[in-house]
Order: C-alpha cells, then sequence, then structure tokens
C-alpha cells in the first residue's frame, strides 16, 4: 500500500507562541545580564548647599621640614621645622549662589598652632567669623562685628575648609571627582596639573607626575549613597620656593576621601599623607648662584565635615 506523503505546517498560532517563548528567553538573558554588570556611581564629591545648613568642622594638619644648603663645601643654611595646627568650628550657611555657600558663619571653638613645644591660639579662637565668597577676589573674611581679620590670620583662614578658586575652575572636590560614573573598584586619572596648581608646592614637570584614583567601596547610610576614595598622586617638583632644582624633586601623596556620593549632605572625612625629598645641586637668588640642597618634609592632614544634629 502506498503511503501518501504528509506536510506538516506550523499555524500561525503556533509561530506566535515559538516567537514569543524566543522574545521571553531573550528578555530574560538580557536582564541576568545587567543584574551581572556592577553599579555604576556618578561621584559627585561637592554638594548642593542649603541656606540654614549647620555643620560641625574639623581640620587637623603636621608637617615636618629639614633642610640645609651649602655651597663650596660650606653651610649657609640649616632649617628644622615642626609645627601642628587644631581647628574646630560651627558653620551655618547664609546664603548660597550656584548651589554653593556664598555667606557663611565660622564660630571657632578652637584654633591653635604649636610649634617648638609652644600652643598658641589664632586671635579668631573663641570668635565667628564671617565668610563671604567673592567672584573676583576669592574668598574675604571678617567678624561678626564688622572688625577686619588680620591679613596672616585671613591667609591661614583661607587653607582651610572649601576653596578659592575663581569663576570656571575646579573646586577641590572636584578636582577628585571622576568625569563620568564608575563602578566599585573603578580607577580614573585626576588631572595633575591642577592638583599641582592646587597645592601651590611650586613649579611641577606635569609629564613626569601621576595621578590616580579609586572608588574603594559604596554603601547607604541612612537612605543616602556614600563611598570611600582613594588618592593617589605623585609630582615632581623642578622648583621649590626660590630654589630651581637642577634634579627635581619628587613629592609623594596618598590618602582617602569617605564621603557622601549624591550631593545631598556636606558630610565627610579626608585624609592625606605626604612626602618629598630632594639632594642635589639648585640654583637660587639673583644674580643666580649654584648651591647644594638637602631636603626632606612629612606632612599630615585630617579634615572632617558632619551635619549637625
Amino acid at each position: 500500500m502506498r503511503r501518501a506523503n504528509c506536510t506538516i505546517t506550523p499555524t500561525r498560532s503556533r509561530l506566535q507562541r515559538v516567537c514569543a517563548a524566543m522574545l521571553v528567553a531573550g528578555l530574560s538573558s538580557v536582564a541576568l545580564h545587567a543584574q551581572d554588570q556592577p553599579k555604576k556611581y556618578d561621584v559627585k564629591l561637592d554638594w548642593k548647599a542649603v541656606e540654614g545648613h549647620k555643620s560641625e568642622l574639623a581640620f587637623d594638619d603636621s608637617q615636618l621640614v629639614r633642610m640645609v644648603i651649602s655651597t663650596n663645601d660650606r653651610e649657609i643654611m640649616k632649617r628644622e621645622d615642626k609645627q601642628s595646627r587644631s581647628f574646630a568650628a560651627v558653620e551655618v550657611i547664609v546664603k548660597t549662589k550656584d548651589d554653593k555657600p556664598a555667606v557663611s558663619r565660622w564660630t571657632f571653638s578652637k584654633a591653635t598652632q604649636q610649634s617648638s613645644d609652644r600652643n598658641t591660639p589664632f586671635a579668631f579662637q573663641g570668635r565667628t567669623v564671617v565668610v563671604t565668597k567673592d567672584p573676583g577676589r576669592g574668598r574675604l573674611f571678617a567678624f561678626d562685628n564688622g572688625e577686619a581679620v588680620a591679613p596672616e590670620d585671613a591667609a591661614v583662614l583661607a587653607q582651610l575648609w572649601g576653596s578659592d578658586n575663581k569663576p570656571g575652575e575646579l573646586s577641590g572636590e572636584e578636582i577628585f571627582a571622576p568625569k563620568q560614573p564608575v563602578s566599585v573598584g573603578e580607577t580614573w586619572t585626576p588631572d595633575v596639573a591642577t592638583i599641582a596648581r592646587e597645592l601651590k608646592f611650586g613649579d611641577v614637570d606635569v609629564k613626569r607626575s601621576s595621578a590616580k584614583a579609586t572608588l574603594k567601596s559604596a554603601e547607604t547610610r541612612n537612605g543616602v549613597e556614600f563611598g570611600k576614595v582613594e588618592l593617589q598622586f605623585e609630582l615632581w617638583l623642578t622648583k621649590f620656593g626660590p630654589m630651581q632644582l637642577e634634579k627635581p624633586a619628587v613629592m609623594k601623596a596618598a590618602g582617602d576621601i569617605d564621603a557622601c556620593l549624591d550631593r545631598t549632605l556636606p558630610d565627610g572625612t579626608m585624609r592625606m599623607t605626604m612626602e618629598a625629598k630632594a639632594d642635589g645641586p639648585a640654583t637660587m637668588g639673583e644674580p643666580p648662584t649654584r648651591v647644594q640642597v638637602s631636603f626632606e618634609m612629612k606632612a599630615n592632614m585630617l579634615e572632617i565635615q558632619t551635619t549637625a544634629r
């Protein structure tokens, strides 16, 4: 008996079911792949300032400098300086502009400097300083009763919390932030030239210098994203103060920032350690005189900002 040829043609509904199954499988694969991708954080270390916000501020630093300058085997200068400073204040933001503090009040409970076993208070310890951001001149300082702050004290205050960057310049926090979102463990390269300009140590060979930052961890604390950023940079100094170095001095720095990542709070802690050494010929003075320089510097810094409860 001859068997009839039989061809089975899928119905339209069956094709639809097959296509639907394939689509679901494809979407599931995409979803699973997306879950495998590490979360990206848009790290912003500067915050959107709010009028009336109150913070507790602390800043401590210390440094040791040793230097010997000689010429023709004759020592012409020997110097060793060891000093430390400590500051604590409550900040209240009075006025903001472009999401940054425009007028603030710093009420100091502590402002001291220790040098040669002497602990000396600064003139603004126990007083309130009004900090005003001037677009053309940076930050200006005056006591809350209108009394002027002495220039030497204003120079100290300018080194504390915040920065004196001009319009268009990056703030200290923005210098170390990545230009695009990063995941935990990812590294980026802050601009070395900007770091050198902000530190104001002297002339720097930017091509030989380097910098890197890494997001080491991230977590949510009371509904706010915080992260820890590790910093490392190396600056090759070709000029230090009045001395033009024939052999660059290498300054190495390492630190970490534990701070709010999403700009909702100013809270954070920053630690830095730095050291530099130089040993070789240099020129200084006018007319230039060739000298032999032996130089060593070590420095530590701790800065803390916490929202007052």
